[in-house]
Formats: structure tokens, C-alpha cells, sequence
């Protein structure tokens, strides 16, 4: 009854990758979020009526809006480049597009890539938060290592059969 009732929109690329099962929920809604451009980031609140300076909660250097807070802001730059070096070596602003064409299927390697790239993102996001709610400021090394270990952690529920449980983060 509700496919007769609900509007059908065209599907999007980035769906199947970020509502992946191998996928931590929180992670995938915030992963979501950020491709819809919907996060509550300062250009969103700004364009929503809030009076508010417009700066980075990371790099405090530019504007912050979901492409400079994930992908061009100079401390998302280098948590990148040190997960890329682990999991998917890319130019970042080629991330998204190469992520989307070439990661579909099961392979363990696939699912690597897919389980990274939405848990960075969400990692970031809660790095960003961390600095303006609580101002507690980790490294981009710092970062790397727990996002490295968040990944570990989740891959091996994935290879274990056990996704169903929660996994640290």
C-alpha cells in the first residue's frame, strides 16, 4: 500500500553505498545526511535564517559547508590521506565519483572501501562537533587511528557473521 501512496523519486548513485548493511546505521544516516546536503552545517543554518560567522569548526580558515568540512578542509585532507593510504589511494575530489562507479558488489575489499568511506565521514563529523560543542580537539593523526580501529573493529562483525551486534565506534 505505501509504494501506491508515496511519491517515487529517482534513485540516487550514492544510496546503495552509503545504506550498505556492512554500514554502522549512525554512520549511514550522517553519510546520508551529507550527500543530501542536509547536514546542519554554518552555510545550512545560514541559509535557514541564523545569524551566525561562517568558519570552519576544523581548519577555522573557510567557510564551512559539507564539500570544504569533508573534503577540502585541510585537517579532513589529512585524515584522508592517511585512511587513503590504507584503504582507497584517490585524489580527493575524485573520492565521490570514484567511490560511486567503481565499488559495487560483495568482494571483502569492496566492502572495506564502502564501510571507510561512511565512517570517515561520520568521524569527521563528530570531530567537527566535538571542537564547537565541547571544545575538545583530537589530531588528524589521532583520528586516523580511531578510525582505522572503528573500521577493524566493524569489518570483523562483517567477517564474523555478527553484524547484528553493536560495535564500538
Amino acid at each position: 500500500m505505501f509504494d501506491h501512496i508515496r511519491t517515487k523519486a529517482r534513485p540516487v548513485r550514492w544510496f546503495r553505498a552509503v545504506h550498505d548493511p556492512t554500514v554502522v546505521p549512525k554512520h549511514a544516516l550522517i553519510g546520508s545526511l551529507a550527500c543530501q546536503n542536509k547536514l546542519p552545517t554554518l552555510d545550512n543554518l545560514i541559509r535557514r535564517g541564523l545569524y551566525l560567522a561562517n568558519q570552519c569548526g576544523l581548519c577555522e580558515k573557510a567557510n564551512e559547508d559539507v564539500k570544504h568540512l569533508f573534503f577540502t578542509c585541510a585537517y579532513s585532507a589529512q585524515v584522508w590521506t592517511q585512511v587513503g593510504n590504507w584503504s582507497a589511494p584517490l585524489p580527493l575530489p575524485r573520492l565521490l565519483d570514484w567511490y560511486m562507479h567503481y565499488n559495487k558488489g560483495k568482494a571483502r575489499g569492496k566492502n572495506l572501501r564502502r564501510v571507510s568511506l561512511v565512517t570517515a565521514i561520520y568521524m569527521i563529523w563528530k570531530e567537527r562537533n566535538a571542537r564547537i560543542f565541547k571544545d575538545v580537539k583530537t589530531s588528524p593523526q589521532s583520528l586516523s587511528i580511531k578510525l582505522k580501529y572503528a573500521i577493524a573493529n566493524r569489518m570483523y562483525y562483517c567477517d564474523k557473521g555478527r553484524m547484528d551486534k553493536k560495535v564500538a565506534c
